[in-house]
């Protein structure tokens, strides 16, 4: 599972954009509306929560993604893909949680 924002990263031509701070904020709200229909019924399946949470768990994530992407410069090296595999991890038991 990789996160919508390092996807984008992977292009030379945005890496600058997306460690704008001044931008973060319009990237973040794209990246959002992009994903929005296909990740909120993800996190409503996987969970078990209504819409209404599902939306909060989806702010959370991308937000988050976004910060650890960005403070791993968008590159996809080791330590990238321990913390992707631990953030993965650790949201997978949040959805198991939410489904008892």
């Amino acid at each position: 599972m990789i996160p919508a924002c390092q996807r984008i990263g992977d292009s030379k031509k945005y890496q600058k954009l997306l460690m704008d701070p001044d931008l973060s904020e319009y990237i973040i709200g794209r990246i959002m509306a992009h994903e929005r229909a296909h990740v909120i019924p993800s996190i409503m399946r996987e969970s078990g929560l209504s819409k209404e949470d599902a939306e909060t768990i989806f702010l959370y994530i991308i937000h988050g993604s976004f910060a650890v992407n960005r403070a791993h410069h968008f590159v996809k090296d080791q330590k990238w893909s321990h913390d992707v595999k631990l953030l993965n991890k650790f949201t997978e038991a949040g959805y198991q949680n939410f489904k008892k």
